[in-house]
Formats: structure tokens, C-alpha cells, sequence
């Protein structure tokens, strides 16, 4: 369907006789959103900003808290107004050619009504993160070759660029136009109070057109874009809808980024989907242990503005973890709160990283809600998941079976580097025969189905690497399967968590998991570092809790101190692991640096050590 833009000129108030003409289309996703304006769910609330640091609110009607019906007015109008923007700044002009948008928000409305109003359009959006510096954003906009991107005004200082290089045409860097000014109506000189709203009832493009870009966490290498297509979103959100039983009443809190798949998909559009409400919240631990209590009395602090109930909660380890740090601070009668308070959840998710044992089990203990685990990546969002019922099924350090849409297999794998090439690439496509009972030998993970990304953006040989001859993709990740309970145990990255020492192959997250029953063991990290004779010998790093027995001191005495506890520490693991399974160095620091995600960076950190 095309529909001419009436554009008024701001002195002549005419119709300008170049205005865009353009056929305007919008994915499954919008859709939903739109249907549930047809429906009883019009008036539900679809989103709700509850952001302590938001900057103070402007003119361009975007609100705390919208409902479907308004929100799809203001998908309507940003999508108007934005394609008069391009129509005038972009250099392809024709409203046939697909442009790469990208675009930098705070998990907002402003957020979710730019991406909808992109694709509304019919472009490919690139979200961009508000938490990564200034070169990372850079590089983003310049390997996505986005032509416009669209800021927030809070967060212009983060896209700065010299512009006199741009002027010489000595860098590349597209036109960037602030959220406000096209939500105002006055970008470009134009006056649109007068815009036609576009048409709600068009056809839905059920193709294999691209529909954005994300980037890859860089945790097993450098930052990949990742291009997904509205076919493969379809597939990822009625996959999740299915499984964890998402249904219109669902009230989620959202705090995870929104330039990763998870945040994105698992959180927002599975909710959207739905016709449920997304409340974006900061991911403070004081601050969500806060909100839960709320549900309570299911009304906020101004007993004016009831606060709705929310009854699920995703998240990452690390936020887990510091939640329940956070947690034994808290006056015994806060504890009561929020063990009644989180009775109200149907669902808590954890996944992007293994989750240690003992913080499921304290979590249960403190929420009564037995973590459900998932696994996944960029490049097929979600893979593997525990049972949403019966969740006695659930089994700690499992990730599932499949979902509905997807295919997964376990293959040999061999990376000696004595192998031939040839015999390595053979028993790298072999796969495992799987028990009938017991537990599989390890093997790469394989994975196949409708929801996978397309291709990685400008890198054709990387993305024929990454699948088999079956047409399989690589995961890179190793792990066994247990006939017996029908799921699939994580073992680590093929790259970084398995270490190759005295001629065993040795999972570096079970030496994790063991390391952190220690009482005063709050994180760990393990890995290999090159030995002549061993091949690799295992290195182990902690974090550990100011209740260690330690005094903690300057010098001589502080090493002393961290001296006795590496030999404890090397005595609680020598009962619980096989001797060769041992670090035979451990260091005590104050932080592991992660990121967004709550992923830690292994190679990162092996470099800032020196190996």
C-alpha cells in the first residue's frame, strides 16, 4: 500500500510537491501491538518507565507510563515525522531502498516507539547501548554503515565526532538527529501538527527482510553484527511465548540491556507480544528488592497511583548474586517482605551465564522460587530451556532441552593442534550418539532452526565458517546430555573453558562451581594458562566476602593472610575434585571486571595478567 506525506511548508503552508511517497508495512510484532488495540487490552498499560535517574520530562508527550492504545499513536506520528527527516538528510532517497537506522536510548518508551516506528517503516534498526564508551558506539554506526542515527538529547555527549574530518570525508559518520526534535514535529524546518496519522490496517511482512543488527558481547573475540530477520524474531518470540506461558496479565520488570537479545526479545517483545506491561527499572539490587516488596500491597508509596503487580523477573548471575549480597543486609522484619512479596511471581529466569549452585539454592531458600535455566546466543536467541512445569524438573546446573523451533545436536570436537586438518574438520561434523541412559561424552553444541540469525554483517567467510556441512551453526560451546533427566549440562566454551592439561580436557566452570561452596567465596573465575610441560595449568581467580578469616592489613601481613586462605582454599577443593583437576595458582582480587551482561571476559583478563 503507498499513501502520499502531506508536508506543509512553515511560511507558504502548502503542500510540498516533493514529499516522500512511501509503503509503509510493519512485522508481526507491531502487528500484535496494534491488534491489541482492536481488543479489550486498548486501554492496558503497556509500558512503564520507573527510572530514578531519567532526565526530567520535555514537551514531546512521551510519559511515564503509556498504554497500548497510545502507544501506537505515537508509533504512528514518530514514524511520520522521521520519514520526512530521511526523506531530506539520507542520500538514497527512494522509498524502495531498505536503510540501516541506528539509534541510541535509554530503556524507555522513547526506546520502544523509535524501534517500532523504524520498522514501521520498513528499515533495519541498530540499537546502540547508553552503557558502552564513546570509540564502541563509533564503531557500531561505522560497521552497521547506518545513514541516520537517532539520539536521545540526554545522551548526545556520548556520539561525539570531529567534524572537520567528516567535512574532508577523511571518516565516515551519517546524520544524527535527536529523538526530541523528530517527536517535536520540528526537524528540517517543517511544521507537523497537520501530518496524516499512518494507515493501522496494512499487511504484515511475513518475509526474510532484515530487521536489525545487534553486536556480539566480544567475550570469545571481536564484536560481530549479527543480522536477524522479522521471520526469525517471529520464530524467537513464539517459541518463548509457548514455553513460559506468557499470556496478557504478565507484568515483567526490566533491567537488563536493550542491545543484547535477551533483553530485547526474552523481556520486551515476548511481553508486547502478549499484551502484558513492561516496567523498565534500574538494576540496582536495593532498588528491585524495593519494587518487589511493593507487591505487598500492590500499591506504590502515593496510595493515589496504585503500582501494579509484577509476577515475573529475568535476569543474569550477576545481578543474582548481588542481589543476595544486598539481601543479608536487610533488617530481618525487610527479609518477611520479600519472601511474602515474591510470592506474587509465576517465573524467575536466569540465564546469558552458568549460574553457581549455590546461588540457586540460597535464592530458593530466600524466595521460594526455584530459578528456571535457560541457554542462548546472539545468534538464535534461545536455545535450551528447564520446564516451566512441573518445576521439580528443574535441575540445578541443567539447561533443558529444546524449544519448540529448534534443533540441537552434540558433535565430537578435537583442537589438538597435532590433528591433521582434514581428520579435525571430519570429527568436528560427526555427531554424538546420544545414551539411552546416563550421561553423553562431552561435545560442541549444534543448533539449527527457523529462529537463526541470517548472516553476520560484512563478514561472508565468517558466517559460512560458523556452520557445518548440515548446516548446523558452531556454537563453540561444550556440554553432555543426561538421558536420564532429559537435558543438556553447560561445560564452557570450547576456547576458554576447556583446559587442556596433562592430556585431560578439564571444564573450567565445574571447578567454579565447586570453588564457590566455599563460604567466602562470592565469585570465581578459572582458566588455563600456558605451561611448557602441562600444556596449560589452571589458574583460579575469587572475590571473596569481608567475613574472611583474614584481618585485612598492609603489607607483609595482607599476603600472609591471602597465603593461608589459598591453602584452605586449596584443601576444600582437593575434597571435592580429582587431583589433576586442581589450580595450582589462585589469586584473591577485589573485583572480576564483567560486562553488561554479566559476562566475564576471560581472554581480557589473561591479557591484563600477562599471559
Amino acid at each position: 500500500m503507498f499513501l502520499h506525506t502531506f508536508v506543509f511548508h512553515p511560511q507558504k503552508r502548502r503542500v510540498l510537491k516533493n514529499a516522500p511517497r512511501r509503503r509503509y508495512f510493519y512485522s508481526t510484532l507491531l502487528q500484535k501491538i496494534y491488534n491489541h488495540v482492536e481488543t479489550t487490552n486498548k486501554n492496558s498499560i503497556a509500558i512503564i518507565e520507573n527510572l530514578h535517574d531519567s532526565p526530567s520530562h520535555d514537551n514531546n508527550k512521551i510519559n511515564n507510563k503509556i498504554n497500548y492504545i497510545g502507544l501506537t499513536k505515537q508509533i504512528n506520528n514518530f514514524a511520520a515525522r522521521l520519514a520526512i527527516s530521511m526523506h531530506k538528510h539520507t542520500e538514497h532517497k527512494s522509498e524502495k531502498v531498505k536503510k540501516t537506522i541506528a539509534f541510541l536510548c535509554r530503556p524507555s518508551i522513547k526506546y520502544v516507539v523509535t524501534l517500532l516506528s523504524i520498522w514501521k517503516l520498513g528499515h533495519i534498526a541498530v540499537p546502540l547501548s547508553p552503557l558502552h564508551p564513546t570509540n564502541e558506539i563509533l564503531h557500531v554506526i561505522k560497521d552497521s554503515k547506518s545513514e541516520i542515527v537517532i539520539v536521545e538529547a540526554s545522551l548526545e555527549n556520548l556520539i561525539q565526532i570531529d567534524n572537520e574530518l567528516v567535512a574532508q570525508e577523511q571518516i565516515y559518520f551519517p546524520f544524527v538527529i535527536s529523538f526530541e526534535k523528530i517527536a517535536d514535529g520540528k526537524s528540517d524546518g517543517y511544521i507537523s501538527e497537520n501530518l496524516p496519522s499512518l494507515t493501522d490496517s496494512c499487511n504484515v511482512n511475513e518475509n526474510d527482510d532484515d530487521a536489525y543488527i545487534v553486536y556480539t558481547s566480544g567475550t570469545t573475540g571481536k564484536p560481530k553484527g549479527v543480522v536477524h530477520t522479522h521471520a526469525a524474531i517471529k520464530t524467537q518470540v513464539e517459541d518463548m511465548v509457548s514455553e513460559w506461558k506468557w499470556n496478557p496479565n504478565d507484568h515483567i520488570l526490566h533491567f537488563l540491556p536493550l542491545h543484547h537479545l535477551h533483553g530485547i526479545v526474552n523481556k520486551l517483545f515476548c511481553c508486547l507480544w502478549v499484551g502484558g506491561t513492561v516496567e523498565f527499572i534500574e538494576p540496582s539490587a536495593d532498588i528491585l528488592w524495593n519494587r518487589i516488596i511493593q507487591n505487598n500491597n500492590n500499591i506504590s508509596n502515593n496510595k493515589k497511583h496504585p503500582q501494579p503487580t509484577a509476577n515475573l523477573f529475568m535476569a543474569v548471575p550477576t545481578i543474582f548474586q548481588k542481589m543476595l549480597e544486598t539481601y543479608h543486609t536487610y533488617p530481618k522484619e525487610k527479609k518477611n517482605k520479600i519472601h511474602h512479596a515474591c510470592e506474587s511471581f509465576r517465573l524467575m529466569v536466569s540465564g546469558s551465564a552458568a549460574l553457581p549452585i549455590n546461588v540457586l539454592d540460597e535464592w530458593k531458600r530466600i524466595t521460594g522460587h526455584v530459578l528456571l535455566e535457560r541457554y542462548g546466543m546472539s545468534e538464535f536467541c534461545m536455545g535450551l530451556t528447564n520446564p516451566y512445569d512441573p518445576i521439580e524438573s528443574r535441575t540445578p546446573g541443567f539447561v533443558g532441552t529444546t524449544f519448540p523451533s529448534i534443533d540441537v545436536i552434540l558433535c565430537e570436537y578435537e583442537d589438538d593442534d597435532n590433528i591433521v586438518e582434514i581428520e579435525r574438520k571430519i570429527n568436528a561434523d560427526r555427531p554424538i550418539a546420544l545414551p539411552s541412559q546416563g550421561i553423553s561424552i562431552p561435545g560442541e553444541i549444534r543448533v539449527k532452526g527457523n529462529g537463526m540469525f541470517s548472516r553476520y554483517l560484512n563478514l561472508d567467510d565468517v558466517t559460512k565458517e560458523a556452520f557445518d556441512i548440515n548446516g548446523y551453526f558452531k556454537t563453540g560451546d561444550i556440554a553432555v546430555f543426561d538421558s536420564d533427566i532429559n537435558s543438556y549440562k553447560i561445560l564452557g566454551r570450547k576456547s576458554t573453558d576447556i583446559i587442556k592439561h596433562k592430556g585431560f580436557k578439564i571444564s573450567a566452570l565445574e571447578i567454579e562451581r565447586y570453588a564457590l561452596e566455599h563460604p567466602n567465596v562470592l565469585e570465581a573465575c578459572v582458566f588455563g594458562v600456558p605451561d611448557t610441560l602441562h600444556g596449560e595449568s589452571i589458574y583460579c581467580l575469587l572475590r571473596c566476602a569481608n567475613t574472611c578469616d583474614w584481618n585485612i592489613t598492609e603489607g607483609d601481613r595482607e599476603q600472609e593472610d591471602k597465603k593461608m586462605f589459598e591453602k584452605e582454599m586449596h584443601i576444600f577443593l582437593s575434597e571435592r575434585l580429582a587431583k589433576y583437576k586442581l589450580p595450582s595458582q589462585y589469586n584473591i582480587i577485589d573485583n572480576i571486571p564483567k560486562n553488561q551482561m554479566g559476562k566475564i571476559n576471560k581472554k581480557s583478563i589473561m591479557q591484563q595478567l600477562g599471559f
